[in-house]
């Protein structure tokens, strides 16, 4: 996702943005669908291998995830949450909100399960973002994916107060 956001800015600052990856499909189809025609609107180019834009690509090496549980216990009595559980999308807001679960869980004001939803905002940089919701990452059926002006400024805002 972070690639993503990234070929949205980098074409708002005039550059010649080429982008190569699986376009979110993970998250549902309906996400990738609009997510790829917002990037060709945008003029960004859709590569078909990651060798056109850069000559040689090699999968990033992970220093350790762990399998995610209901209660992130990897071990009696140890606990992980956000970027580090294995398969996971690495998005601030999920790691936030699986911190804020954990803490309310070790203090006892949470019984249930943590149910892990992806929830992102992509600026597309013309003045309107994509909106994703969607629990299809970790077997869900739920997928809601919009495009619209409002979007645009609610990320903007959150950059704004939130990313410094």
């Amino acid at each position: 996702m972070v690639s993503i956001q990234l070929a949205f800015y980098l074409k708002r600052m005039g550059k010649k943005v080429s982008y190569y990856g699986d376009l979110l499909r993970w998250a549902g189809e309906k996400t990738s669908d609009l997510v790829k025609k917002e990037l060709e609107n945008a003029g960004i180019t859709i590569a078909e291998k990651a060798e056109t834009i850069i000559p040689e690509c090699r999968q990033w090496e992970s220093i350790g995830e762990f399998n995610y549980s209901r209660n992130f216990e990897i071990s009696k009595g140890v606990y992980a949450i956000g970027d580090i559980i294995k398969g996971w999308p690495r998005v601030g807001e999920l790691a936030m909100r699986s911190g804020v679960f954990l803490g309310r869980y070790l203090s006892g004001k949470e019984k249930g399960d943590f149910i892990p939803i992806l929830i992102n905002i992509l600026d597309t940089g013309r003045g309107k973002a994509i909106h994703i919701r969607s629990d299809k990452p970790w077997g869900g059926k739920y997928e809601s994916v919009k495009v619209s002006r409002v979007r645009s400024i609610m990320k903007r805002f959150i950059e704004k107060h939130y990313v410094s």
